[in-house]
């Protein structure tokens, strides 16, 4: 997916809104359609065939005061991949089914993935010198692998358990705060907390082959990051 040429087609809706002085809303609508004409394989045309992606967002910001504001958004993506592949009875795990065999089945690997996002944000000037921000983003994704059967109709790909979807959340915490020492230069400490969870399975069975060493990956599924930070900042 990463490497196939694509042609993209995108549509963008932009709107700002000020109902009052201190309040401003904004909303953003993205439509993009992936195109991977050429890039299939064999005739079954194997590979990226397409792509769909569609984004919303809702923001909006509040002024309290001339030295406090505040902004709060929510954001729906979702990226729609539409893909062929096949197992090979000839060469293993090789994109080479140039034949409707049964033992070479031919199935499309449709990809989904949503996430929906949430944000807020706080930014305070205590006074002349101090600077204080504060942002907190939640993230919940669902991965979806959809398979249907190409040829021959009833397969393999199919006819076994579906796959079950995956679930991640990510939540980061940021504080930062910023002391000026001149007009140009200061210091600056950051705090950050993120936490990731899932259930991602497609890593439980992963291991290399005995001549590999026999290694297994094996990831944890709750994790938790804190970062604290100084700098120096000087503005010329």
């Amino acid at each position: 997916l990463h490497l196939a040429d694509r042609d993209r087609d995108t549509l963008r809706l932009v709107l700002n809104w000020m109902p009052t002085d201190p309040l401003s809303l904004g909303l953003r609508v993205d439509e993009s359609r992936d195109d991977y004409d050429g890039r299939g394989i064999g005739p079954f045309d194997l590979g990226p065939r397409k792509g769909k992606a569609e984004n919303i967002a809702l923001d909006a910001s509040y002024a309290f005061s001339d030295k406090v504001q505040g902004s709060a958004w929510v954001q729906r993506n979702v990226n729609n991949y539409e893909n062929a592949t096949c197992r090979s009875q000839a060469v293993p795990n090789a994109n080479t089914c140039e034949t409707l065999l049964v033992a070479s089945p031919v199935w499309s690997a449709d990809l989904r993935n949503t996430a929906d996002t949430y944000g807020l944000g706080m930014r305070a000037k205590l006074t002349a010198k101090i600077d204080l921000t504060a942002d907190a983003t939640y993230g919940k994704v669902r991965d979806e692998m959809l398979r249907n059967s190409i040829a021959p109709t009833t397969s393999i790909a199919t006819t076994g358990a579906p796959l079950n979807d995956i679930h991640t959340k990510v939540t980061t915490v940021k504080l930062s705060a910023r002391y000026a020492l001149q007009r140009n230069s200061g210091v600056r400490v950051t705090y950050i907390h993120d936490r990731y969870e899932t259930d991602d399975w497609t890593w439980a069975y992963w291991n290399y082959t005995p001549a590999e060493g026999g290694t297994t990956v094996r990831q944890d599924p709750n994790q938790k990051v804190d970062f604290l930070g100084a700098s120096y900042y000087y503005r010329f």
